[in-house]
Protein backbone atom coordinates (compact mmCIF):
# COMPACT_ATOMS: atom_id res chain seq x y z
CA UNK A 1 0.00 0.00 0.00
CA UNK A 2 2.83 1.95 1.00
CA UNK A 3 4.58 1.74 -2.62
CA UNK A 4 0.90 2.48 -4.38
CA UNK A 5 0.86 5.46 -2.30
CA UNK A 6 4.37 7.11 -3.44
CA UNK A 7 3.45 6.22 -7.02
CA UNK A 8 0.46 7.73 -7.14
CA UNK A 9 2.33 10.93 -5.36
CA UNK A 10 5.15 11.27 -8.05
CA UNK A 11 2.24 10.47 -10.95
CA UNK A 12 0.67 13.80 -9.20
CA UNK A 13 4.09 15.70 -9.46
CA UNK A 14 4.59 14.78 -12.47
CA UNK A 15 1.56 16.16 -14.32
CA UNK A 16 1.65 19.45 -11.94
CA UNK A 17 5.36 19.87 -13.24
CA UNK A 18 4.13 19.61 -16.90
CA UNK A 19 1.32 21.99 -16.94
CA UNK A 20 3.67 24.32 -15.11
CA UNK A 21 6.24 24.30 -17.51
CA UNK A 22 3.80 24.42 -20.65
CA UNK A 23 2.36 27.58 -19.15
CA UNK A 24 5.75 29.24 -18.50
CA UNK A 25 7.15 28.48 -21.94
CA UNK A 26 4.18 29.83 -24.57
CA UNK A 27 5.62 29.76 -28.27
CA UNK A 28 6.48 33.13 -29.08
CA UNK A 29 5.50 33.01 -32.38
CA UNK A 30 1.85 31.99 -32.20
CA UNK A 31 -0.31 34.92 -33.29
CA UNK A 32 -2.87 36.65 -31.39
CA UNK A 33 -6.38 36.13 -33.13
CA UNK A 34 -7.86 39.38 -34.43
CA UNK A 35 -11.48 40.09 -33.40
CA UNK A 36 -13.37 40.36 -36.55
CA UNK A 37 -14.10 43.95 -38.25
CA UNK A 38 -17.60 45.32 -38.41
CA UNK A 39 -18.96 45.78 -41.77
CA UNK A 40 -18.84 49.46 -42.79
CA UNK A 41 -22.28 50.89 -42.89
CA UNK A 42 -23.89 51.66 -45.77
CA UNK A 43 -27.06 54.36 -46.59
CA UNK A 44 -29.92 52.55 -46.82
CA UNK A 45 -31.40 52.11 -50.17
CA UNK A 46 -32.39 54.90 -52.33
CA UNK A 47 -35.82 54.57 -54.17
CA UNK A 48 -35.51 54.30 -58.05
CA UNK A 49 -36.30 57.52 -59.73
CA UNK A 50 -40.22 57.82 -61.08
CA UNK A 51 -40.46 56.95 -64.65
CA UNK A 52 -40.21 59.36 -67.37
CA UNK A 53 -43.84 60.82 -68.47
CA UNK A 54 -42.02 60.02 -71.76
CA UNK A 55 -42.56 56.77 -71.44
CA UNK A 56 -46.25 57.58 -71.78
CA UNK A 57 -46.06 59.22 -75.46
CA UNK A 58 -45.29 57.83 -78.50
CA UNK A 59 -44.27 59.48 -81.77
CA UNK A 60 -44.04 58.88 -85.13
CA UNK A 61 -43.63 60.36 -88.72
CA UNK A 62 -47.11 60.40 -90.72
CA UNK A 63 -45.83 61.96 -93.90
CA UNK A 64 -42.48 63.92 -95.53
CA UNK A 65 -42.95 66.11 -98.51
CA UNK A 66 -39.67 67.04 -100.24
CA UNK A 67 -40.33 70.02 -102.37
CA UNK A 68 -39.02 73.32 -101.91
CA UNK A 69 -37.65 75.89 -99.10
CA UNK A 70 -40.38 78.65 -99.33
CA UNK A 71 -39.52 82.50 -98.59
CA UNK A 72 -40.86 83.33 -95.41
CA UNK A 73 -43.84 85.92 -94.96
CA UNK A 74 -42.38 89.61 -95.32
CA UNK A 75 -43.23 92.30 -93.12
CA UNK A 76 -45.84 94.76 -93.91
CA UNK A 77 -45.18 97.82 -94.81
CA UNK A 78 -46.42 100.89 -92.92
CA UNK A 79 -48.78 103.27 -95.11
CA UNK A 80 -48.16 106.71 -94.54
CA UNK A 81 -50.52 109.08 -93.79
CA UNK A 82 -51.80 111.15 -97.23
CA UNK A 83 -54.77 112.67 -98.68
CA UNK A 84 -57.20 110.36 -99.85
CA UNK A 85 -56.69 110.43 -103.53
CA UNK A 86 -52.83 110.11 -103.05
CA UNK A 87 -54.01 107.07 -101.69
CA UNK A 88 -55.37 104.84 -104.52
CA UNK A 89 -52.34 103.27 -106.82
CA UNK A 90 -52.76 103.96 -110.14
CA UNK A 91 -53.56 100.58 -112.42
CA UNK A 92 -50.14 100.04 -113.40
CA UNK A 93 -48.75 99.27 -110.01
CA UNK A 94 -51.62 96.75 -109.06
CA UNK A 95 -51.02 94.85 -111.99
CA UNK A 96 -47.32 94.73 -110.28
CA UNK A 97 -48.63 93.86 -107.14
CA UNK A 98 -50.93 91.18 -108.73
CA UNK A 99 -47.61 89.77 -110.17
CA UNK A 100 -45.43 89.90 -107.65
CA UNK A 101 -44.06 88.19 -104.24
CA UNK A 102 -46.73 86.31 -102.32
CA UNK A 103 -45.58 86.15 -98.82
CA UNK A 104 -45.66 83.55 -96.37
CA UNK A 105 -45.22 79.92 -96.57
CA UNK A 106 -47.66 79.75 -98.73
CA UNK A 107 -48.54 76.74 -101.42
CA UNK A 108 -47.20 79.50 -104.48
CA UNK A 109 -44.86 81.88 -103.06
CA UNK A 110 -44.84 84.04 -106.29
CA UNK A 111 -46.57 83.85 -109.78
CA UNK A 112 -45.59 84.58 -113.03
CA UNK A 113 -46.57 86.88 -115.85
CA UNK A 114 -49.33 85.86 -118.07
CA UNK A 115 -47.87 83.26 -120.84
CA UNK A 116 -44.85 82.45 -119.56
CA UNK A 117 -43.56 78.75 -117.76
CA UNK A 118 -42.48 79.26 -113.56
CA UNK A 119 -42.72 77.10 -110.94
CA UNK A 120 -45.12 77.24 -107.37
CA UNK A 121 -43.17 76.88 -104.46
CA UNK A 122 -44.56 74.16 -102.36
CA UNK A 123 -42.95 74.03 -99.01
CA UNK A 124 -41.50 71.07 -97.80
CA UNK A 125 -43.16 69.83 -94.94
CA UNK A 126 -42.94 67.15 -91.73
CA UNK A 127 -46.08 65.61 -90.24
CA UNK A 128 -45.62 63.66 -87.02
CA UNK A 129 -48.73 61.95 -84.73
CA UNK A 130 -47.94 62.84 -81.42
CA UNK A 131 -50.16 59.79 -78.85
CA UNK A 132 -49.86 60.63 -74.84
CA UNK A 133 -51.33 58.49 -72.39
CA UNK A 134 -49.41 60.94 -69.60
CA UNK A 135 -51.32 62.57 -66.90
CA UNK A 136 -50.00 65.64 -67.26
CA UNK A 137 -48.40 67.61 -70.04
CA UNK A 138 -44.77 67.39 -71.39
CA UNK A 139 -43.11 69.22 -73.36
CA UNK A 140 -41.98 68.15 -76.70
CA UNK A 141 -38.89 69.38 -79.71
CA UNK A 142 -37.36 68.30 -82.53
CA UNK A 143 -33.71 68.40 -81.76
CA UNK A 144 -32.09 67.40 -85.26
CA UNK A 145 -33.76 65.75 -88.65
CA UNK A 146 -30.73 64.03 -90.72
CA UNK A 147 -31.60 62.84 -94.40
CA UNK A 148 -29.84 59.61 -95.87
CA UNK A 149 -30.59 56.91 -98.65
CA UNK A 150 -34.01 54.45 -98.09
CA UNK A 151 -31.25 51.73 -98.78
CA UNK A 152 -28.16 53.35 -96.80
CA UNK A 153 -27.82 54.15 -92.89
CA UNK A 154 -25.02 57.06 -93.54
CA UNK A 155 -26.64 60.68 -93.03
CA UNK A 156 -26.25 62.88 -96.17
CA UNK A 157 -26.92 66.35 -94.83
CA UNK A 158 -29.13 67.50 -91.93
CA UNK A 159 -32.37 69.73 -92.47
CA UNK A 160 -34.03 72.61 -90.21
CA UNK A 161 -37.22 72.75 -88.99
CA UNK A 162 -39.26 75.76 -88.05
CA UNK A 163 -43.25 76.96 -87.67
CA UNK A 164 -44.66 74.12 -85.72
CA UNK A 165 -48.19 74.17 -85.93
CA UNK A 166 -50.65 71.22 -84.53
CA UNK A 167 -53.72 70.51 -86.44
CA UNK A 168 -56.89 72.04 -84.78
CA UNK A 169 -60.40 70.88 -86.15
CA UNK A 170 -60.10 72.59 -89.97
CA UNK A 171 -56.65 73.84 -90.00
CA UNK A 172 -52.93 73.85 -88.42
CA UNK A 173 -52.48 76.47 -86.03
CA UNK A 174 -49.28 77.99 -84.28
CA UNK A 175 -48.31 75.41 -81.60
CA UNK A 176 -45.89 75.98 -78.42
CA UNK A 177 -44.76 72.40 -78.44
CA UNK A 178 -46.33 71.00 -75.07
CA UNK A 179 -48.55 68.07 -75.30
CA UNK A 180 -51.09 68.03 -72.92
CA UNK A 181 -52.31 64.83 -71.23
CA UNK A 182 -53.80 62.20 -72.52
CA UNK A 183 -53.75 64.35 -75.76
CA UNK A 184 -53.88 63.18 -79.88
CA UNK A 185 -51.90 65.62 -81.67
CA UNK A 186 -51.03 65.77 -85.81
CA UNK A 187 -48.53 68.60 -85.78
CA UNK A 188 -46.66 70.14 -88.89
CA UNK A 189 -42.96 71.40 -89.19
CA UNK A 190 -41.77 73.79 -92.25
CA UNK A 191 -38.62 71.64 -93.20
CA UNK A 192 -35.64 73.56 -94.90
CA UNK A 193 -33.20 71.87 -97.87
CA UNK A 194 -30.53 69.72 -97.03
CA UNK A 195 -27.91 70.94 -99.58
CA UNK A 196 -28.13 68.57 -102.27
CA UNK A 197 -24.81 69.44 -104.06
CA UNK A 198 -23.51 67.79 -100.84
CA UNK A 199 -26.21 65.09 -101.22
CA UNK A 200 -25.77 63.97 -104.11
CA UNK A 201 -21.64 64.11 -103.77
CA UNK A 202 -21.66 61.80 -101.06
CA UNK A 203 -24.45 59.60 -102.20
CA UNK A 204 -22.61 59.27 -105.89
CA UNK A 205 -26.07 59.72 -107.61
CA UNK A 206 -28.83 62.45 -108.47
CA UNK A 207 -31.19 63.31 -105.46
CA UNK A 208 -33.99 63.40 -108.38
CA UNK A 209 -35.27 60.02 -108.21
CA UNK A 210 -33.77 57.93 -105.47
CA UNK A 211 -36.02 57.40 -102.65
CA UNK A 212 -34.82 59.12 -98.69
CA UNK A 213 -35.57 58.34 -95.57
CA UNK A 214 -35.74 61.47 -92.50
CA UNK A 215 -33.95 60.33 -89.19
CA UNK A 216 -35.64 62.55 -86.76
CA UNK A 217 -34.36 63.01 -82.76
CA UNK A 218 -37.34 64.81 -80.81
CA UNK A 219 -37.03 65.67 -77.01
CA UNK A 220 -39.97 64.53 -75.13
CA UNK A 221 -39.91 65.54 -71.74
CA UNK A 222 -36.24 65.81 -71.66
CA UNK A 223 -35.89 62.05 -72.95
CA UNK A 224 -34.69 62.42 -76.63
CA UNK A 225 -35.39 59.53 -79.05
CA UNK A 226 -34.92 58.54 -82.81
CA UNK A 227 -37.86 57.54 -85.35
CA UNK A 228 -37.90 57.38 -88.58
CA UNK A 229 -40.20 58.35 -91.81
CA UNK A 230 -41.54 56.20 -94.63
CA UNK A 231 -39.63 56.57 -97.96
CA UNK A 232 -39.79 59.71 -99.74
CA UNK A 233 -38.72 60.87 -103.10
CA UNK A 234 -37.30 64.47 -103.71
CA UNK A 235 -40.89 65.96 -106.04
CA UNK A 236 -39.74 67.71 -109.11
CA UNK A 237 -40.66 71.22 -109.17
CA UNK A 238 -44.34 71.85 -110.26
CA UNK A 239 -44.68 74.10 -113.93
CA UNK A 240 -48.10 75.97 -114.59
CA UNK A 241 -48.74 77.82 -117.67
CA UNK A 242 -50.35 80.94 -117.12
Amino acid sequence: MAVMRRVGSLILFSALGVSVGCAGHEDPNAKTPTPKEKPASTAPPQPPPPPSLADSVSVSVASVQLQDDCPGPKPAAKRATAPKAAMEPPAKALEDIEQGDMAGDAPMARRAKPGTFDSMCRQSTLQLSIESSADAGVAFAIKDVRIRLADGDKALGTMATRNPTVWNDSKYEAWDEQVPAGASLKAGYAIGHPNWAEVEKASGKSSWGPMFILDVDVEVDGVVRTISSPKVPRNEPVNIVT
